[in-house]
């Protein structure tokens, strides 16, 4: 085992920080777009029905919400460190690229809302109704994340 230096310990931190300012964004994301649905949920949709979560009785509002934060968490590492690559090695056009890359986690999170979430409540699917959902909360909850660590 060889002598930490400086550099090896710097090298260490920052890729740390790097980790952790990757996650601390993931969870954040997680939970505007969590919020967002479960305010779009109750007030918008108006679901008060109560649905079982992993054996927990909520309000449906209340599932949307977690639901939509656990599947803001998944497809945010989905489209930022799976697709990219493959993206890039099928598209040569950067605009392109940028457009999908954009696209993606919304997307996903809708797709999930929409197909997992009725296996998880056992409720009757609304697909375009989740679907919508999922995709607007996340694209919300994104944008006032990004817009607040922007700012």
């Amino acid at each position: 085992m060889g002598t930490l230096t400086v550099l090896d310990y710097y090298q260490t931190v920052s890729q740390m920080s790097k980790i952790a300012n990757a996650a601390g964004a993931t969870a954040t994301r997680a939970v505007a777009t969590g919020v967002t649905a479960a305010a779009i949920s109750k007030f918008v949709l108006k679901r008060e029905e109560t649905v079982s979560v992993l054996g927990m009785d909520m309000p449906e509002w209340g599932a949307d919400g977690v639901l939509a934060g656990a599947y803001s968490a998944t497809s945010d590492i989905a489209a930022r460190y799976v697709a990219p690559p493959i993206e890039r090695q099928f598209i040569t056009n950067p605009k392109l690229v940028k457009f999908i890359e954009a696209g993606t986690a919304p997307v996903l999170t809708g797709l999930q809302q929409a197909y997992i979430k009725p296996m998880i409540t056992g409720e009757r699917p609304q697909r375009m109704n989740d679907f919508l959902l999922g995709t607007g909360s996340k694209f919300v909850g994104d944008q006032m994340v990004d817009s607040f660590w922007n700012a």
